[in-house]
């Protein structure tokens, strides 16, 4: 598993993600599915606030983005 920053085509910037195998994951919108389940509602908007979507705002988060 390693960090990664992918572009979505259309984004203005690179977003944040893990590379597990093949796979990119998503980790702001990993998080928006993880607090979905456990509150019943999707909220991206929380989700990047917790876990920001772009590389360099997950890592200034440090710990707590983890």
């Amino acid at each position: 598993m390693k960090l990664v920053t992918f572009q979505v085509i259309g984004a203005p910037v690179g977003r944040s993600g893990v590379q597990v195998g093949d796979e990119v994951i998503d980790l702001s919108l990993a998080w928006a599915a993880i607090l979905e389940l456990r509150s019943g509602a999707f909220d991206p908007r929380q989700a990047e606030a917790d876990v920001p979507a772009d590389l360099l705002g997950f890592l200034r988060r440090g710990e707590s983005a983890l």
